[in-house]
C-alpha cells in the first residue's frame, strides 16, 4: 500500500459519495468495522463497496471512510429487522 494508492482510493470514493442521494436504498444499511487494534465503529445508515484493496464505507451522515483491507480485522453490513414481525418478543 503506497500514500499515493490511498490517495487515490479515497478520491474515488469522495467522487462516488458525492453522486449518492439521502434516499438511496443501499443507506439503509448498518456497517461495523472492526479494527486491528481491537477497537470498533458503528454507522447506522450505510453500506460497503470494495474497491481492489480498499474497502469504502458510504454513510448517510458521516461522509465516506476508506480502508486498506490488511488495516481492518472485519467489516460486517447488517439489513435493518422490523421488530414488528416477531410479535410477542420484549421490545414490542
Amino acid at each position: 500500500m503506497t500514500v499515493e494508492e490511498l490517495f487515490a482510493a479515497r478520491k474515488k470514493a469522495h467522487a462516488y459519495s458525492r453522486e449518492l442521494r439521502s434516499d438511496d436504498p443501499r443507506l439503509r444499511h448498518t456497517v461495523i468495522v472492526w479494527h486491528r487494534d481491537g477497537t470498533m465503529l458503528c454507522f447506522r445508515y450505510a453500506f460497503v463497496l470494495r474497491m481492489g484493496h480498499y474497502i469504502a464505507i458510504f454513510t448517510e451522515h458521516h461522509g465516506e471512510h476508506v480502508y486498506h483491507e490488511e488495516d481492518v480485522d472485519c467489516v460486517d453490513q447488517y439489513d435493518p429487522v422490523d421488530i414488528e414481525a416477531f410479535p410477542g418478543h420484549p421490545i414490542t
